[in-house]
This record gives structure tokens, sequence and C-alpha cells, in this order.
């Protein structure tokens, strides 16, 4: 499965702080979903920003400790049908948990992934009860 990142409105490169998150998030639901799917074709991140001013201006409020708001939106591309998510917020980890929980919640409502382990617990106990 390949995931795509695509960078928008001033968010030419995330600070390396950012990179980390990004990598250690990524991975951990693109397993998730390629568990739940079987069929995926691509995982595509939208991240925005929406910092005031030019990139001078944005250095010095991060010196300062000031935050900006991150837009993030995750498509995910199967072979039967694309999910979408997308969230924003004020922590950048926090919103890219929230995209992917919502990604998430898409498959399990269009597929009902967790209900199929459920269905095979009980038969097998409907046999044993025979």
């Amino acid at each position: 499965m390949e995931i795509k990142l695509i960078l928008q409105r001033g968010m030419k490169e995330l600070d390396e702080k950012e990179k980390v998150i990004f990598d250690k998030l990524s991975s951990e639901y693109s397993l998730k979903i390629e568990r739940m799917l079987k069929t995926v074709n691509l995982v595509e991140v939208l991240i925005k920003d929406y910092s005031k001013g030019s990139k001078f201006i944005n250095k010095v409020n991060e010196e300062k400790g000031k935050s900006k708001k991150y837009s993030v939106h995750v498509k995910v591309f199967s072979s039967t049908r694309n999910f979408d998510g997308e969230s924003s917020d004020w922590d950048f980890a926090r919103t890219l948990h929230k995209s992917f929980i919502k990604v998430l919640n898409e498959i399990e409502h269009e597929f009902h992934v967790s209900d199929k382990g459920n269905e095979f617990r009980k038969s097998q106990n409907r046999i044993k009860r025979i």
C-alpha cells in the first residue's frame, strides 16, 4: 500500500517533530486500514495549516510559542469504494488521529468488519451445543 502525502497552503515542509508524528501515526493507521479493507490502492493525506502572515512572521510566532491550526484530510482509495475523513484542530497529532479514526469508522459502517469474527464464534458455539 502506498501512502501519499500532499502538503498545501504554507506547509512546504513539516518540521522534524511533526514528521516523526506523521510517520508513526500513518504507519499505525495504515496497518489498521489494510487489515480492515484487504485491497487498499492508495492512502492520500492532505495537510494544511492556517497560520497568518509570511514565513518570517510564522518563524517569530513559533519562537514565541504561538500555535497554528492544522487541517488534515485523509482519503483512502480501495478497489470497492473510496473513504475520506477530515478534521481540523490546533494540535497536529490530535488532528491526524481524528481524521484517521473517521476513515476507520466509515469503513466499519460500510463493511461491519468487527462483526465478522463474532459470527464465526457464534457458529462455533452452536456446533458445540449440538
